[in-house]
C-alpha cells in the first residue's frame, strides 16, 4: 500500500537490530547455524512487535521465517535434480528475509561442489535478492558477507545491481518480470523460497475502520490486477500462490529447479486446482514432505505446511508424498491419480486406497454422464427471501436443515407464486420433477457425510441443498441408493477438504450405470425409504459386489465407519 500506518518504539527497534548485528558479527564456523536461528526468530519477533492498525507488520505481510536446519533441507530437495553449470547458474531468492536460503543455498555448493575462490565468486555474482522490506535487506546482506567470510574466507557483499527493495508483486500496476526487477531480460535456474502466505482480504478484526476501507480497497485493486494477468489463480488471492505463479512463469528458466516451503492447501484445495495441475503436469517433483500444525519448526504457525523441490519442464511419473510427523510414505502413480481425480489432489492415499479407487473409477463419473443433473438449490435463501412464506402454497420449500438420510423431516415453509413468474430457469424447470437432495454443509467430522433423500416434483430447494435429476432410462431410486451407500461416502470424505458437499466434489463420483443388480438394487431403495432400514445391509454388500470391491477392502472402508448397520454390515461380512 502506499500509505504507512506503522507504529513502534523506535528505541525498542534499535535495541532489537542492535542485538541482531551483534550476533552477526560473533558467527564462526563452529555457531553459525545456532545463531542464525537466533537471528531470525529476533527478528521475526521484532516485526511482531511492530504494528499496522490492529495486527502486526508480520502477519500484514505474511512473514514466517524458515529455521537452517529447514531450509537447507528445501535447498537440497531442489539442488539434487540440477545439472547445469554451478558458476554460470543465477539463483533468485526472492522473499529473502534475512537470507537463511541464500546461506542454505551456499553450505550446499560448499558441500558438493569443488570450486576455487574465482568460480565461488562468479558463484556468487549470480545471487539476486528481493523483499518488500528495506531493513531486512539491508540485515540479510550483512548476514550473508558474515557467513561468506566464515565459510569461504572471502570478503563479498551482494551487489545494489542484484538486490530489490519494494512490493516483488507489482509496481505501477503492472505484475514484475525479472527485467522490471533487476533491469536485465533474463530467468534463474535456480529459485528458493518461503513465500509469504496471506489472504488478500480485509478482516475488519485487523483493522480500524478508516484504515479497514483502505485496505479493502487496495485488495480488490491488486486482486483485479493479478488474475487479469496470472492465469493460473482462483477464488480468493493468497500471496504465496501469486509467488508460485510468478516465479514458475515470470521468474524461472527452462530445466530450471524451485525449492518452496508453503501451507499444504495448495495439494488438496480447489482453489488452487489450476496452479496445482500445472505444476504436476509441467515439473517433475519426486517427494512432497507434509509437516502438520504441531510442527515445531515453526513459530507462531497454525496450519499444516508443505515443501518440496521441483524441476521444470521434466514430468514426474510418481510422487512420494511423506508424513514427517509419522515418518509414512505414500508414492501416488500421477497417471493413475487424473483417471481417478478430476483435479488432482494429492492426499494421502495407501496402497489399498488405491486399488479401490483404481476399481471404482472404471465407471463412468457423474460429470461425464449426460442425463445426470448435479446442481445447487434454485432459490437464494439471502438473496430470495421476499418469496419465502408461511402461507401454504403448492411449492413447500426445503433447506438444508431437513435433509435427512433417505427421508425428509422438520417444520416447511413454502414459496410464494411469484417466484415463478417470469422466464422459468433451467434450473427452475426441474423443481417439476422428482430428484434427489443432500445438505450443502456437512460437517468433516461426521460419521458419514453423504445423506440423500428423494423429494416429490413441486418442491422448491434453498440453497443450502444440492439436488440430482436423472432423464431418460436412468432411475432416480438407483441412483439414490449408490449414493447412500458407505462406498461412495468413503470416497467423498478421502478427497473433502472442507465442511461442504461441492457440486465438483460430487462430479467426481463413479456410477455403475450397467449390472444385473440394478432391479435388486431398486427394491432395496424403496425398502429403505419406506422404514425397512435393515435393508441397508443388504444393499451396501451388493454395491460393493458392483464396484468389485474385495471383502479385505470393503471391510477397511466400514472400519471408518461407526453407527449400527456400518457395524452390523461388518458383522455380516466377517
Amino acid at each position: 500500500m502506499t500509505k504507512s500506518i506503522i507504529s513502534n518504539s523506535s528505541v525498542y527497534n534499535d535495541m532489537k537490530v542492535n542485538e541482531i548485528l551483534e550476533k552477526i558479527n560473533l558467527i564462526d564456523k563452529n555457531n553459525y547455524i545456532q545463531l542464525i536461528d537466533e537471528i531470525l526468530l529476533d527478528y521475526q519477533l521484532l516485526k511482531e512487535y511492530e504494528k499496522y492498525s490492529k495486527i502486526s507488520i508480520r502477519k500484514q505481510h505474511g512473514i514466517y521465517y524458515t529455521n537452517f536446519k529447514l531450509a537447507y533441507q528445501i535447498t537440497k530437495e531442489a539442488m539434487d535434480g540440477f545439472n547445469k553449470e554451478i558458476i554460470n547458474s543465477k539463483l533468485l531468492e526472492p522473499c529473502v528475509g534475512l537470507g537463511v536460503f541464500v546461506i542454505a543455498y551456499l553450505e550446499y555448493i560448499d558441500k558438493h561442489c569443488s570450486l576455487n575462490e574465482i568460480e565461488i565468486k562468479d558463484v556468487l555474482s549470480n545471487i539476486y535478492i528481493s523483499d518488500i522490506d528495506n531493513l531486512a535487506i539491508k540485515l540479510a546482506k550483512k548476514l550473508i558477507s558474515k557467513f561468506i567470510e566464515v565459510k569461504f574466507k572471502i570478503k563479498y557483499k551482494i551487489k545494489n545491481n542484484n538486490t530489490y527493495v519494494g512490493n516483488v508483486i507489482y509496481n505501477d500496476n503492472k505484475v514484475h518480470t525479472v527485467k522490471s526487477l533487476f533491469g536485465e531480460n533474463f530467468k534463474f535456474d535456480i529459485v528458493l523460497t518461503n513465500p509469504p502466505y496471506r489472504n488478500l482480504k480485509a478482516s475488519s478484526k485487523e483493522f480500524n475502520k478508516e484504515d479497514y476501507k483502505e485496505y479493502q480497497s487496495y485488495c480488490k485493486q491488486v486482486s483485479k490486477l493479478i488474475k487479469k494477468e496470472l492465469y493460473l489463480q482462483q477464488g480468493t488471492i493468497n500471496l504465496y500462490k501469486v509467488f508460485l505463479e510468478l516465479i514458475y512463469t515470470r521468474f524461472s528458466a527452462d530445466e530450471s529447479v524451485i525449492g518452496v516451503i508453503i501451507p499444504s492447501s495448495l495439494l488438496s484445495d480447489h482453489t488452487s486446482s489450476s496452479l496445482r495441475q500445472y505444476m504436476i503436469n509441467n515439473s517433475k517433483i519426486k517427494k512432497i514432505y507434509l509437516l502438520n500444525e504441531s510442527s515445531n519448526e515453526f513459530n507462531s504457525i497454525t496450519q499444516s505446511m508443505c515443501y518440496f523441490g521441483l524441476k521444470k519442464n521434466d514430468i514426474s511419473d510418481n510422487v512420494e508424498i511423506i508424513d514427517v510427523e509419522t515418518d509414512s510414505e505414500f508414492k501416488i502413480n500421477l497417471k493413475n491419480l487424473r483417471n481417478i481425480d478430476s483435479y488432482s489432489n494429492l492426499i494421502k492415499l495407501t496402497s489399498n486406497a488405491t486399488s479401490i479407487l483404481n476399481s471404482i473409477h472404471k465407471f463412468p463419473k457423474i460429470k461425464d454422464i449426460d442425463d445426470i443433473h448435479n446442481l445447487r438449490g434454485e432459490l437464494d435463501l439471502t438473496l430470495n427471501k421476499k418469496y419465502i412464506s408461511e402461507k401454504v402454497t403448492r411449492y413447500p420449500l426445503l433447506q438444508g436443515k431437513h435433509v435427512k438420510e433417505w427421508n425428509i423431516k422438520g417444520d416447511t415453509k413454502y414459496v410464494d407464486n411469484s417466484f415463478f413468474e417470469g422466464k422459468i430457469t433451467p434450473k427452475k424447470s426441474f423443481i417439476y420433477s422428482e430428484r434427489i437432495i443432500c445438505q450443502q454443509i456437512s460437517n468433516m467430522s461426521s460419521n458419514k457425510r453423504l445423506k440423500f433423500s428423494k423429494i416429490n416434483k413441486n418442491y422448491v430447494l434453498g440453497n443450502s441443498c444440492n439436488f440430482i435429476a436423472v432423464k431418460n432410462n436412468i432411475d432416480l431410486d438407483y441412483i439414490l441408493a449408490i449414493l447412500n451407500s458407505y462406498l461412495m461416502d468413503w470416497r467423498f470424505k478421502l478427497f473433502s477438504s472442507n465442511n461442504h458437499i461441492n457440486n465438483y466434489e460430487l462430479n467426481e463420483l463413479p456410477i455403475n450405470l450397467d449390472n444385473k443388480y440394478i432391479n435388486e438394487i431398486i427394491e432395496y431403495s424403496k425398502e429403505i425409504q419406506n422404514g425397512n432400514l435393515n435393508k441397508i445391509i443388504e444393499l451396501n454388500k451388493i454395491v460393493f459386489k458392483i464396484y468389485n470391491i474385495e471383502k479385505k477392502h470393503a471391510l477397511e472402508i466400514l472400519d471408518s465407519y461407526t453407527d449400527e448397520y456400518a457395524n452390523l454390515l461388518k458383522e455380516s461380512m466377517v
